[in-house]
């Protein structure tokens, strides 16, 4: 018997994960991204700069012998490739394309059904914030899904920029803009509108909130949403999906993209 939420590989199991591994770790070979293993486990000050509560919150930690401080099992990769781009790789030129393969671990509810040890083959590319950065992403990753034999896929792309910016005036009160952030992301409608009217929330805000939740669909949801709102942020998050856009449609990769502005 082994615990809960790992799982023992067997023959016919171990060539296929490691077929799919090798398709995606060629796929960022072809595309300039260098592999590089972190560590197994890291002091868990590492994550706690940039890994989100979640996974700090489902970590699993121990303590350091030599030391006293606490260390993790790496919950995921990003934090620590992180580390090694702004520390043993800050005098490299930017940009950076690093890719990796590795097992994560995170402490996960029997009941939910998940597993604690996690696969994870991905990249990271650092330096650029341009659109041109995020096409190469969405790109290399259509690419991936084709070579591994899938057809009928599709890849949603969102602009946190556009649903920050139409939440921005419930910032003053952060538990409450959390709540409303998960009923957006949720499409949770009915919850979202009682929270709205428990606030005394107007009906015009009402309005542009809900709105977040039909915001979903194809390149006719970017008109749909410019006319929503004239705030300057939304603008200028609407026109950087749009340039983003633009240049995989150049590569004919529309037909795989699906916009959810919530």
């Amino acid at each position: 018997m082994i615990p809960k939420g790992v799982a023992t590989f067997l023959p016919e199991g171990t060539r296929r994960r490691r077929a799919i591994e090798r398709e995606i770790l060629s796929a960022f070979n072809r595309w300039g991204y260098q592999e590089v293993i972190p560590p197994l486990f890291e002091y868990l000050d590492v994550f706690s700069l940039g890994g989100g509560e979640e996974n700090i919150d489902s970590a699993y930690k121990f303590i350091d012998r030599a030391t006293g401080r606490i260390m993790v099992l790496r919950p995921d990769i990003t934090p620590q490739i992180a580390r090694v781009a702004s520390t043993l790789l800050a005098g490299q030129p930017r940009p950076l394309r690093l890719c990796y393969s590795a097992n994560v671990f995170r402490h996960q509810e029997e009941h939910a059904g998940r597993e604690r040890e996690l696969f994870q083959v991905g990249g990271e590319l650092i330096g650029p914030a341009d659109a041109e950065a995020d096409a190469e992403m969405i790109s290399l990753t259509i690419e991936i899904l084709q070579g591994l034999g899938l057809k009928d896929f599709r890849i949603t792309l969102g602009q946190m920029a556009f649903t920050r910016g139409l939440l921005s005036r419930f910032m003053v009160s952060p538990p409450f803009f959390k709540k409303i952030l998960h009923c957006v992301a949720k499409k949770e409608a009915s919850q979202l509108e009682s929270l709205l009217k428990q606030e005394a929330v107007n009906q015009k805000i009402r309005h542009e909130i809900l709105s977040l939740l039909d915001l979903f669909g194809g390149e006719e949801v970017l008109a749909r949403a410019a006319v929503l709102t004239d705030l300057p942020s939304c603008q200028a998050g609407l026109q950087r999906l749009k340039e983003v856009y633009d240049i995989l449609k150049a590569a004919d990769y529309q037909d795989y993209l699906l916009f959810d502005l919530g």
